[in-house]
Parts: structure tokens; C-alpha cells; sequence
């Protein structure tokens, strides 16, 4: 710690050890450590002037008295024992994540605690992070720099002789100051608070809005939604590699058993080429020696020959096949497994809104059954489902299953008409059903391009519909639903989305309060 603490003298400047102190110590601790350097002081410190006097002079000893300098170390390293043993285990880019910006760390009430931990750790790459941010702390500039070290120069002669009350008599009023008592109040550690350093460490969003006052509401939820999202993809990953292993394990056992078809095969193939060699030596002998049984061997030779190609032959053929189906079992094992997956996240969606007696939840509305407006964008859906399933959605148990047994208040199913095709008969079945029928034709442009969708539409009439719902259920995966989702959300009512997730903006999901994703028994 000493190598440390002379290291630090030869780079830090008064004014920023002063910082540290008066960030660090409160006035008890300061008038404790000053007794222990041999300085004079008052039994108490009423007057914030005669304290920043006091560190001024522990500062000048800092630099002046090798014993000083120990104790004032020594006393700084116990203080900051907790947060030197994180930092400690931090990255280097997790320190300049979460301490690069001094504009958050001058309400941290942890402060000085923090940059005596980075001034003592032993990277150097740490402690230069250090060195910057306390130039970049606002800190004040003397106006005369030769006045300024003469005053001090003389007062750390006559500071052990005189009284601080005489002392304070002396000292120029020019002499650049320490924070004044309310950013003292501000700086001084809190009695069971959390510092900056500690609630990045736990990562808590309460916290988070208690220690971090400099950064914006919205930036907050913003990390505390990607934090979620995180330990919900976390979660996600961790059963899926679960079944991985499973299906691992038995796609082994199953290459164990045809492995021991390979060795089968290699040894057809060895038989045959020492039969090979066999014909050959024969045919060497029959060249030299003309025997009348000879062509009789040979051609049996031949026949035998043949035989064991097509053995080898159909073998292989055994074999290829097998491989292919167990391809194909592993292509149809992966499809399953997406497809229990979004099946899983599916129900636990719809899990989470039950309460702990198996009933729905309760939400906050004006009435007993929460009114409920369905918007479906019916292209989105339709080639959503013709891309993922070569299917078609069931419309009908979608408004089932997405209105539950709370109060329909309108459910619209959005057409674009096109002339080639007639769709008379599923207009008349969504309307059999519940739906009401909003269409519009597709436009033809003059370079020959179409365009039709209700992207529009679908956001003006939830806007104008909103002070009758309380709940928006949004069918469609398009990511310019996010403002008209945030909007929602401002209003005070709740919005759904449901949609197939492979065609979801991301956006749209982190914008709704709850997301459904659609599996294949939607399809039919």
C-alpha cells in the first residue's frame, strides 16, 4: 500500500486528494485522522470553512510528511475496504461502463470511496481511469498560483504550532475551496444507502431510480426492460439446452449401434480387396501354368467376386438410407422442439395473467369485465402464416382464445381486396362470426407496383375508440404499431399483441405489455 500511496502522491493534485477526503470522511473521521497526523484542530467542526481549512492542511502533510501520507493511506484504504474489494473483481470494461460519466458518480454518495479504490488497484489502465475522471470532476482553479503555494507552503510550517482559529485568520480568502455544505450533505455516505458502485453491482431497479437521480426516467425503464428481456432469453436458452442434451444423448446411442454397421461394411470392403489380390495372384499363375481346371477357378473366382461387390453394394445402400432417416428424425426433432418451444412460451404467457387460484387477474378497470377491442391486420397474418406453416390462421379461435371471458367490445378484421381474387365466402365467415368487415382495394401505382395495406386505418380507429376499451389486442407482428402501442400505454388502457413470432418486430414486443405468439395449432 505504501509503493501504492507514493505512486498516487507523484500524480494526484491537492485539490483532487481534497475531494477524496471531504467525499470519503465525514467530519468526525476527518478530525480523528487529523489528531493522528499531528494536526491541531477543534473538538468539533460547526464551521464548514474551518473544515475545509482542516483538509487543506492534511492534504498539504500528504504530500510534505512521508508519516502522513501512511496514515492518511492507511485510514482512506480501511474506509473504502468494501469498494476496493469490487472493483477488484470488475473488468476494466465494466469500469469504464459503469463509471465513465462524472456527471453520474457527483450524486454517487459513494464517490470518494470509488476513486481511492481505482487509485489503489494495481492495473494500471484502472488507475488512469481514475486520474481522468478526477480531472473532469468540477473542481476549482486557484487564480494565483504562486500566491496560492507560498499561503499553503506557509501554513503547513506554522500549523502545528498555531490553533486552527489562528490559522483560519491567516489564510488568504483566494484559496480555492472545497464543496460547500450542501454538496457535502450530498457526499457524505448514507446510513444503509446503496452507493453507485453497489447497485450496478446487484443491478436493482429500485436502486437504480433512488441512486442514479441525473438520468432519465426513460432511460431507466429502458434498461430495466432489456434486463428482463435478458433473463428471460437467459431462461429460454437454458431449457432449450436442456432438451438439446437430451436429444443428444440418444442420437449417440444411435450412432453407437450404426458404427457397428460401419465396421461391418469395412470389413466387406477388406475381404474384397484381399480377394482382389487373390485374382490377381491367380491370374500371374495361369499366365505361367496352362492348367485344364484353371479357367473353371477363375470364372467361380469371378462369380464369388461379384456376389461380394453386391453385398457390399446393398450394404451401402443399407447404410445410406439409414443415415437419411436419421437426418430427417433430427430435422423433424428440431421443428418439434420450436415448435414446443413457442407452445411453452405460449402457455406461459397466458399462465401469467392467472392468478394464484387459477382465475384471471384482476386488472384495475372501471368495469367488473374489462371491455376489449380486437384489431386484426388480416394480410400480416395471412402471409405470416403462409411463410412459417403453408397454412392458414383460424380467425375464429384466435377472437376465442384472445378475448378470454372478458367483454367484447368490437372485434375488426382488416381485408385488402384484390380483384383476382374472390373472397366473398371468408368475408362471410369472419362476419358469421363476430368480426366486423373493414376492406379497401388494392391500389395499382403507374409503374405497375400494387400497394395496399391498414397500417392507417388500424391506428385512427384504435385512437378514436380508445375512451371505450381498456384493453387494445393488436393482431399483427408490423414494428410501426410501436407508437401507436406507446400511445396506448399513455392513455392508461392495456395493449395485447399476437402475432407469429418469427414475424414480430422486436420493438413492438418490448412496446406491448404482453406479447402471445402463435403456434402451429392456430393453423389449419
Amino acid at each position: 500500500m505504501s509503493q501504492t500511496a507514493h505512486k498516487i502522491k507523484q500524480r494526484i493534485a491537492k485539490q483532487q486528494l481534497g475531494l477524496i477526503l471531504y467525499r470519503c470522511l465525514n467530519d468526525q473521521e476527518i478530525l480523528s485522522l487529523a489528531d493522528l497526523c499531528g494536526v491541531q484542530s477543534h473538538p468539533s467542526l460547526p464551521d464548514p470553512e474551518a473544515k475545509n481549512r482542516l483538509v487543506l492542511f492534511l492534504c498539504q502533510n500528504f504530500f510534505d510528511q512521508s508519516s502522513s501520507l501512511k496514515k492518511i493511506a492507511w485510514i482512506l484504504g480501511r474506509k473504502s475496504k468494501d469498494v476496493i474489494r469490487r472493483v477488484k473483481y470488475m473488468e476494466v470494461d465494466e469500469i469504464s461502463l459503469f463509471f465513465g460519466n462524472p456527471g453520474y458518480l457527483q450524486n454517487d454518495d459513494e464517490l470518494g470511496q470509488i476513486l481511492w479504490a481505482m487509485l489503489m488497484d494495481s492495473r494500471q489502465q484502472v488507475q488512469d481511469h481514475a486520474y481522468y475522471l478526477l480531472t473532469k470532476l468540477n473542481l476549482p482553479e486557484p487564480t494565483d498560483e504562486e500566491k496560492l503555494h507560498e499561503i499553503e507552503k506557509e501554513a503547513s510550517h506554522s500549523l502545528i504550532s498555531k490553533p486552527v482559529s489562528q490559522v483560519d485568520s491567516e489564510i488568504d480568502t483566494n484559496l480555492p475551496v472545497l464543496p460547500k455544505p450542501e454538496q457535502q450533505k450530498a457526499a457524505e455516505p448514507k446510513k444503509g444507502g446503496s452507493g453507485y458502485l453497489q447497485s450496478i453491482l446487484h443491478w436493482n431497479s429500485s436502486d437504480r431510480l433512488e441512486n442514479q437521480g441525473s438520468c432519465s426516467n426513460q432511460q431507466v425503464l429502458d434498461l430495466t426492460r432489456q434486463c428482463q428481456n435478458l433473463q428471460q432469453q437467459v431462461q429460454e436458452r437454458v431449457q432449450e439446452n436442456l432438451c438439446l442434451k437430451e436429444e443428444n444423448q440418444i442420437l449417440k446411442e444411435r450412432i453407437l449401434r450404426y458404427e457397428s454397421r460401419e465396421s461391418v461394411i469395412e470389413k466387406l470392403v477388406e475381404e474384397k480387396r484381399v480377394l482382389q489380390l487373390d485374382l490377381a495372384e491367380l491370374s500371374r499363375k495361369l499366365e505361367k501354368q496352362s492348367f485344364p481346371h484353371m479357367e473353371q477357378d477363375k470364372a467361380e473366382l469371378t462369380i464369388g467376386l461379384q456376389s461380394l461387390e453386391k453385398s457390399a453394394y446393398r450394404t451401402q445402400q443399407v447404410f445410406d438410407q439409414l443415415r437419411a432417416d436419421l437426418q430427417g428424425h433430427l430435422d423433424s426433432l428440431q421443428q418439434v422442439n420450436q415448435d414446443s418451444t413457442a407452445n411453452l412460451d405460449w402457455i406461459r404467457q397466458r399462465v401469467s395473467t392467472l392468478g394464484d387460484n387459477g382465475q384471471k387477474k384482476v386488472i384495475n378497470y372501471t368495469a367488473d369485465q374489462p371491455r376489449v377491442g380486437i384489431f386484426v391486420d388480416v394480410q400480416n397474418m395471412f402471409y405470416a402464416a403462409k411463410d412459417r406453416y403453408a397454412g392458414r390462421l383460424d380467425y375464429i379461435k384466435l377472437l376465442d382464445l384472445m378475448l378470454g371471458p372478458r367483454q367484447l367490445t368490437v372485434a375488426y378484421a382488416y381485408i385488402v381486396q384484390i380483384p383476382e381474387i374472390d373472397q366473398s365466402s371468408f368475408v362471410s365467415l369472419l362476419e358469421h362470426n363476430g368480426y366486423t368487415i373493414r376492406t379497401k382495394d388494392l391500389r395499382l401505382r403507374g409503374d405497375g407496383s400494387a400497394k395496399g395495406d391498414w397500417d392507417v386505418g388500424i391506428a385512427v380507429d384504435i385512437a378514436m375508440m380508445l375512451d371505450s376499451l381498456d384493453v387494445v389486442v393488436l393482431a399483427s407482428g408490423d414494428g410501426d404499431f410501436c407508437e401507436l402501442a406507446e400511445l396506448v400505454k399513455r392513455r392508461n388502457k392495456r395493449i395485447e399483441v399476437t402475432a407469429f413470432s418469427h414475424n414480430t418486430s422486436m420493438d413492438l414486443i418490448r412496446s406491448a405489455d404482453q406479447f402471445f405468439p402463435i403456434s402451429n395449432e392456430m393453423i389449419i
